[in-house]
């Protein structure tokens, strides 16, 4: 499900952490989860505010807002643990629109004349605008990580991966052709080079060869026999 999780302890990840203490994955995955607590929170204070105080703007353009913002919260989660590139970029973008967002509405909330109200309501949506000044980061960062960090095998290039089999392929077409050549006498038989030195001649196992190595043996035999008559005749003249 999530091959970047079994990479976190491996050399050369220091590289993609965030203020040198803590990894981009973790990072955006633990503001992903304040995210989205922070979303239906503050969608549900809007929405039992616009129950009990009636439509407003200052209740329904929230709401709606939030209920935006939560329907495309799913983006980030997904393209973070099975490391979509796209839908993390989806994300980020909504994490700007937040960013925006709670600028503008802040600007709002302290311009209308409801007291203590709106200056609460200002203040919270500038904690906002820091909160995910941050999380643009640190998904930047993760998504940096996603889409440069070294996944092994499955990091070889595509193209390079293409060209090394084709020319494999290649060989193998070229091999089988001079052999198909050979067989129809198209190319002469390749022979040993002069330093090669010949090959060792097995014994012959036929009946001719049998019968040869008899004849031989005797002929070995015959030499030793008439020594032997000669070196008794010499010793019975003595």
């Amino acid at each position: 499900m999530c091959d970047a999780l079994a990479e976190l302890g491996e050399e050369g990840n220091e590289d993609y952490q965030v203020c040198s203490c803590l990894h981009s994955f973790i990072a955006c995955l633990a503001f992903q989860v304040f995210d989205l607590f922070a979303v239906l929170i503050t969608f549900a204070v809007y929405a039992i505010a616009h129950y009990y105080y009636g439509p407003s703007l200052q209740t329904s353009v929230p709401a709606a807002a939030l209920f935006l913002f939560a329907v495309a919260f799913p983006t980030g989660t997904i393209g973070l643990l099975y490391e979509r590139a796209n839908l993390l970029v989806i994300y980020n973008t909504r994490i700007s629109i937040i960013v925006i967002w709670s600028i503008t509405w802040m600007i709002i909330s302290m311009m209308s004349n409801t007291g203590t109200l709106s200056l609460a309501v200002a203040l919270f949506w500038f904690l906002a605008t820091v909160f995910y000044f941050w999380g643009l980061f640190v998904t930047s960062k993760a998504l940096t990580y996603i889409t440069t960090h070294y996944r092994g095998y499955d990091d070889v290039d595509p193209d390079r991966v293409q060209f090394i089999e084709q020319m494999l392929r290649n060989m193998i077409d070229e091999i089988k052709q001079r052999e198909l050549d050979i067989a129809a006498g198209a190319l002469p038989v390749p022979v040993p080079s002069v330093g090669t030195p010949a090959p060792e001649e097995e014994p012959d196992m036929t009946a001719r060869g049998a019968s040869e190595s008899v004849q031989a043996s005797e002929k070995g035999k015959r030499p030793a026999a008439a020594g032997s008559v000669i070196v008794h005749e010499s010793s019975q003249s003595d």
